[in-house]
């Protein structure tokens, strides 16, 4: 990860380990010791503590920045009481930065009162102007902070935030189960919370879900990224067997509820299974097999903590930006098309984002309240955070994740990448050390910077389906929560059983 900046240097992702440090490997120690002692929700606090610290483990010092950022720019709705303490202390403090952050708040909101998509030469150069001046004093927010990174001011880690299990239970709702799984060596442990239950197990090591998982990617027809999915695979309803088989061990039969009480699973995962979508997982129901999608609503966290909504805050949705494109390089010109015209039919301000740009999207991305792209994410290679999410003019300063973790504080609440790549997409064969750890910090990454609701693809699909599949989400997602938008979006584009 490079953020441009001279104060530091940051060492590549792929020279990262998960256990850094000795404090880290006392903390995965620390957990076993819970675990083996029977102190089940003392280890999920303390696996969701290391999660946190491998997110921190990416960042510039450790963290340092991105916490300072959210304690001075983030809303009120999404921190702590403890931490809006931290920001009063820190204004009255440093005067000069108080003026500065009011200063940056008086032009967001009068950029936030432009269109969208300027009208006219005359609109389009007077928002130019507002962004110049707005890289301008972000760019002095940005230095100020590294200054005070390296001082001795107190600033809480607000995200991802602290949570404990009594406080999550507190948040399940009837029907809620959320299964938390974390790896440890060889060893996978999973932790099963309900409204009122309780459970946990860990996965027979026999069972190698690894090798489990990435025969089904394949039976799938995930072998490399070009591939294209032909009819005898669709026919083949073995995988549906495989896939049963997988769920048994990952849910043995001591689990906590009974599938038919669920109505929505919500999954933290790790390792493997971050490449795995649970929605096509089977079981026996009515004398047959059923993907768990058909009667469940599904969504995914990357922390226990970040498994509920950050706080009751809902930012509404009123801007729109779409990337047009083609997901696949060989998808139909006019199905590219018609998506386009269906998505900006769906929000009045809507802007077809294109280059050249106003901006970077460092700058304009806060502005917008969803981030549609409709292009094949070729930079995915440089996960976690040194690709570009909307695509446009990737190549230059201020587009990529990174350069969004920068002031002014803020990203879509909404961001839709169905052309996003992960290696699920070749079954596995090119995972390597990364094994899930890049999409666990990427969507950190993604939600770090204001988001709070990412979807990702995990291998790029393309075709009519995939189209009318975010299509039909983003219909539905004004009026339901995003697992239901996905569940119902999944249903029309299947059809009748």
């Amino acid at each position: 990860m490079c953020i441009r900046d001279s104060n530091w240097v940051h060492q590549p992702f792929e020279s990262l380990s998960f256990v850094t440090s000795p404090a880290d490997s006392a903390w995965v120690q620390w957990f076993l010791l819970a675990h083996d002692n029977k102190q089940f929700e003392k280890a999920l606090e303390i696996a969701d503590h290391i999660r946190r610290r491998r997110f921190y483990a990416s960042l510039p010092l450790g963290g340092r920045l991105l916490a300072l950022r959210w304690l001075l720019a983030a809303p009120n709705e999404m921190l702590s009481e403890e931490a809006k303490l931290q920001r009063q202390d820190m204004l009255v403090k440093y005067p000069e930065l108080a003026k500065l952050f009011q200063d940056v708040a008086k032009l967001r909101q009068t950029i936030s009162a432009q269109p969208v998509a300027p009208d006219g030469t005359k609109q389009t150069r007077e928002l130019s102007s507002l962004f110049q001046n707005l890289t301008r004093m972000t760019d002095l927010q940005e230095h100020m902070l590294h200054r005070l990174a390296v001082r001795r001011e107190p600033s809480e880690f607000s995200f991802p935030p602290r949570t404990s299990v009594g406080q999550m239970r507190k948040k399940i709702r009837s029907g809620q189960l959320f299964v938390i799984f974390f790896a440890v060596d060889q060893q996978l442990f999973v932790y099963a919370l309900s409204k009122d239950k309780y459970s946990n197990w860990l996965v027979d090591p026999s069972a190698n879900v690894h090798q489990l998982t990435a025969a089904i990617l394949r039976r799938w027809g995930n072998h490399d990224r070009n591939n294209q999915l032909k009819l005898e695979l669709l026919q083949d309803k073995k995988w549906k067997s495989e896939s049963a088989e997988l769920l048994a061990h990952l849910f043995p039969k001591n689990a906590p509820e009974d599938w038919d009480s669920i109505e929505e699973l919500v999954i933290v995962p790790d390792g493997v299974l971050w490449y795995l979508p649970f929605e096509t997982l089977h079981r026996e129901q009515d004398g047959g097999l059923r993907p768990l999608v058909s009667t469940l609503k599904i969504r995914y966290a990357p922390t226990l903590s970040l498994a509920n909504p950050h706080s009751d805050f809902q930012r509404p949705i009123r801007k729109m930006a779409v990337v047009p494109g083609k997901i696949f390089s060989k998808d139909d010109n006019q199905s590219a098309t018609e998506t386009v015209e269906k998505l900006t039919a769906l929000q009045r301000e809507t802007l077809l984002l294109e280059s050249p740009q106003l901006a970077p999207t460092r700058m304009a991305a806060p502005f917008w309240d969803r981030l549609t792209v409709l292009q094949d994410i070729s930079d995915s290679k440089r996960l976690p955070y040194e690709w570009a999410p909307a695509q446009t003019e990737a190549g230059k300063p201020g587009n990529r994740l990174s350069d969004w973790f920068l002031l002014p504080w803020g990203a879509p609440a909404q961001v839709l990448l169905p052309g996003f790549h992960s290696p699920a997409e070749d079954g596995l064969k090119r995972a390597g050390i990364r094994n899930g750890s890049e999409l666990f910090l990427t969507t950190c990454g993604l939600m770090a910077t204001g988001a709070r609701t990412v979807l990702i693809n995990r291998w790029r699909s393309g075709g009519q389906t995939a189209y009318d599949l975010i299509v039909e989400f983003s219909r539905e997602l004004p009026n339901s929560d995003a697992a239901t938008a996905w569940q119902r979006s999944v249903h029309l584009t299947r059809g009748p059983e």
